[in-house]
């Protein structure tokens, strides 16, 4: 399975694909607008079986969220608080 994470920004969003193991697969950033789901589920078509977690899909992410949604995909939501603790986790380990 490929887990796909989602940080939406207003102007742009980053999508990282990791394996079962946490394993970088790819990354790409691209620009909010109105074709960015069939850019993300194109990018993401050689993932065969793959689920979304969307940072804040309550919030800033909803737009995206809901578009994958719609197109069949399985979202989950992120709450920021979360993803806030893995980077500050990420970091700490940068300093220890």
């Amino acid at each position: 399975m490929t887990m796909i994470g989602i940080d939406p920004h207003k102007a742009t969003h980053t999508a990282v694909a990791v394996d079962d193991d946490e394993n970088l697969i790819d990354e790409l950033t691209l620009e909010a607008s109105s074709s960015q789901v069939e850019r993300l589920t194109g990018w993401a078509f050689g993932f065969v079986k793959r689920e979304w977690a969307v940072e804040s899909a309550n919030g800033l992410g909803y737009l995206i969220g809901q578009q994958l949604v719609a197109v069949g995909e399985t979202v989950f939501d992120v709450p920021p608080v979360l993803a806030s603790r893995v980077r500050l986790m990420e970091k700490s380990e940068v300093f220890c």
